[in-house]
């Protein structure tokens, strides 16, 4: 099945939701190290 985004933009796709997610995650650790780090 293939829904394109125009179909609901209201409401995000789970994997757009997930990357987002795991994306902001990983800044804050990557932040995190780096100001123990330093």
């Amino acid at each position: 099945m293939t829904a394109s985004r125009t179909d609901t933009p209201e409401a995000p796709q789970p994997e757009d939701w997930a990357g987002e997610m795991g994306a902001r995650w990983l800044a804050g650790i990557d932040q995190f190290v780096r100001g123990a780090a330093s």
